[in-house]
């Protein structure tokens, strides 16, 4: 008795199959993906790419997701369906704006191969009612490396991966900002950090010499590696009225 005891409480207290697992998804220069499946679910993703639009237009999507209906517009939220067994499946939903000048976005999420070290992401996304349609989609395997791969988000709705090597870090990561009255900068930023500590990464300061959406850019980045998770700051400024401001993100590995 006392053994099948014991056992059923290491049972109870074994973590699920995929508990705590950091993924992301990159197509350099186009998409970033980044989500932590915990148990059988999702409980976080984030998103940058561009659409292709039918006007011979594109347009840049980005989101931190919710995973709840959402309480104010702004938010995206990803909605779980029925899957098979070793797959998850979620719906896309997003709204920006009211009224006619609102911009509706909708889609799916799927992650096939649950069991396998690299699952298969299938993603689907579109924005309706508008002049154009403008669509994408991603089918890619996603990559999982505890304690060498970080992936997550910034605390304005951008995703994050970073690659701890041996020199330093690889650094990748969605970034948007108004630029004056009339324009945007937005797009993926990529990077590589030398180590400045044994477990931190980064620069002082703003740093020139750098560009982003054809603009010549000042970075500040830095961060420390956990052995659960890496946090720090971001800023990218091109101009006193084109600034990011300073950003905070998070990245999980497991």
């Amino acid at each position: 008795m006392i053994v099948l005891l014991v056992l059923t409480i290491v049972l109870l207290a074994a973590p699920p199959a995929h508990a705590g697992r950091a993924y992301g998804v990159l197509s350099p220069g186009a998409s970033l993906l980044t989500f932590e499946v915990e148990g059988d679910a999702l409980n976080a993703a984030a998103l940058r790419l561009s659409l292709g639009c039918d006007d011979g237009e594109s347009i840049e999507f980005a989101a931190n997701f919710r995973f709840s209906r959402p309480d104010r517009d702004g938010d995206a939220f990803l909605i779980r369906e029925r899957a098979r067994r070793h797959a998850l499946r979620y719906r896309i939903f997003a709204q920006w704006g009211r009224g006619r000048d609102a911009w509706h976005w909708r889609g799916s999420l799927t992650v096939r191969r649950l069991d396998e070290r690299k699952p298969r992401v299938d993603l689907v996304l579109r924005e309706f009612d508008r002049i154009s349609t403008c669509e994408t989609r991603i089918t890619r395997l996603a990559r999982n490396e505890p304690g060498v791969l970080y992936t997550g988000g910034t605390d304005d709705d951008e995703p994050v991966w970073l690659r701890r090597l041996p020199s330093g870090v690889e650094w990748v990561s969605g970034f948007g900002t108004e630029c004056g009255d009339d324009d945007f900068m937005d797009g993926l930023y990529a990077d590589f950090l030398p180590l400045s500590g044994p477990d931190a990464f980064g620069r002082a300061g703003l740093v020139g010499g750098f560009q982003a959406a054809g603009r010549e850019v000042e970075v500040g980045l830095d961060g420390v590696l956990g052995p659960a998770e890496a946090a720090g700051t971001l800023r990218l400024r091109a101009a006193r009225d084109c600034d990011t401001g300073e950003r905070r993100w998070r990245a999980a590995t497991g």
